[in-house]
């Protein structure tokens, strides 16, 4: 095959943020007997020089469709560096990951590829406050230029690339000017920040109880000692409280409780309600938790193993599909400890008017994308279906962490056959005491 000609345009934006992370389209296409020769699509990302990127977690390229829909061609993880190409397009895909830097590399035979394919890259890692975050670059087809104005327009691209890096090092000075004022404040000024904080948490938590009342059907009144005996741990934790949601400590663990459904007393453990958190995380996320009792959360693996290790649970989950309400209830539900795996012990006497789509999930182990522990050697669900989950061996019945209202139907949230073009809008996992 005869050499290629190779034309780089370097998209660098000027913003110190997006430092050690570039995307280069090489779109040369020429004609070799009656076939098309495009260059390749090239995606580097580095934590050397990034004064806010710790750690790399995973790189994804995506091509993008006149719909704005967005089609991932491949993947690389972190320390794995094994290449998950999911092109159906005519591509050659390698590349390589560290927690340091890492880089996908495609090359496209395709002329309509070359000529106008739109593609972006995007970096997943922890920033500086260790806070997974996420990049996106994309590139778009070049417009039919004359020699001469490519000419140009490259060496306009050096001079803004050479801008790019002054204006880089000029603000990236003046972050670290502001970060150094913001160590030297004094006691004082930290306390009423703390303060303000507090105050704030206090109005959120009253708003969310709040909307949970004018959002919920009203409870009746129960007398206390009753109310006690039928929910003893959220309630004793709650010092007697009838709000229909209400955090509390339980077992040294904050939780949210739920007051109101089916003779109340539940500790929620996971909700998907508005979409404004990514379930899409790493092992250690789901261990530690994430998200935030006003919207959506995880209560994090280790507190639903401390939980559940001590008394017998069962398991209620709620759901929401095209306007209609519907539950599946578990009377057996634990979490094993990490060294376990976080293996899930579900079954017991099943009731409820959703499919029981656990009914292949006891003493199966908890898998993320960076921790594969579904048995299966041959594809990595918690990567297939973008979320953490107890994916067993062969294909999945549910999908609770997954992806909030995507149109990819692998990645959505699902529960057996309440999918169906539609979306599950709400969700909510609790576990209550049985004894």
């Amino acid at each position: 095959m005869a050499a290629r000609l190779i034309v780089t345009v370097l998209l660098v934006l000027p913003v110190v943020a997006n430092q050690g992370f570039d995307l280069n389209m090489d779109r040369p296409p020429r004609r070799v007997g009656n076939s098309t020769i495009c260059a390749q699509l090239h995606c580097y990302a580095s934590s050397g020089s990034s004064n806010n990127i710790t750690t790399l977690i995973k790189m994804n390229v995506y091509r993008i469709q006149n719909s704005n829909e967005k089609i991932l061609l491949a993947t690389v993880l972190a320390r794995e560096s094994d290449i998950q190409a999911h092109t159906g397009i005519d591509t050659t895909v390698v590349g390589s990951m560290s927690e340091s830097s890492g880089e996908l590399n495609l090359t496209f035979s395709g002329k309509e590829d070359c000529n106008s394919g739109n593609f972006s890259c995007e970096i997943q890692f922890k920033n500086s406050l260790e806070v997974v975050d996420v990049w996106e670059k994309f590139t778009s087809p070049p417009e039919v230029s004359s020699p001469d104005v490519a000419l140009t327009a490259r060496l306009l691209q050096k001079d803004l690339s050479d801008l790019e890096v002054r204006i880089a090092s000029f603000l990236s000075e003046r972050l670290a000017e502001v970060e150094s004022t913001i160590r030297r404040a004094n006691a004082l000024e930290i306390a009423k920040v703390k303060e303000n904080q507090h105050k704030l948490e206090s109005i959120l938590a009253n708003l969310s109880s709040s909307f949970f009342t004018l959002t919920h059907k009203p409870e009746a009144k129960v007398e206390p000692a009753t109310f006690l005996k039928r929910v003893p741990v959220c309630v004793k934790a709650m010092n007697k409280s009838l709000d229909a949601r209400a955090i509390a400590p339980v077992d040294n663990i904050e939780v949210m409780c739920d007051t109101e459904t089916d003779c109340r007393g539940w500790i929620i453990i996971q909700r998907r309600v508005m979409g404004d958190v990514s379930f899409d995380r790493p092992w250690a996320d789901y261990k530690k938790g994430f998200g935030s009792f006003y919207g959506d959360f995880w209560l994090g693996l280790e507190a639903i193993a401390t939980l559940t290790k001590k008394e017998n649970f069962e398991l209620r989950i709620d759901l929401r599909f095209k306007g209609s309400d519907y539950y599946a209830k578990y009377g057996i539900f634990r979490v094993m400890d990490e060294t376990s795996l976080y293996r899930i012990r579900v079954g017991g006497n099943f009731s409820g008017n959703a499919p029981n789509a656990l009914r292949l999930g006891d003493n199966v182990a908890f898998s993320t994308y960076d921790r594969d522990y579904d048995t299966n050697g041959n594809i990595n669900w918690a990567l297939f279906h973008s979320g953490g989950w107890w994916y067993h061996h062969s294909t999945q019945l549910c999908n609770l962490n997954g992806v909030w209202e995507t149109g990819d139907s692998n990645k959505e949230i699902f529960w057996e056959n309440l999918r169906q073009n539609f979306f599950l809008t709400f969700v909510e996992m609790k576990i209550r005491m049985t004894n």
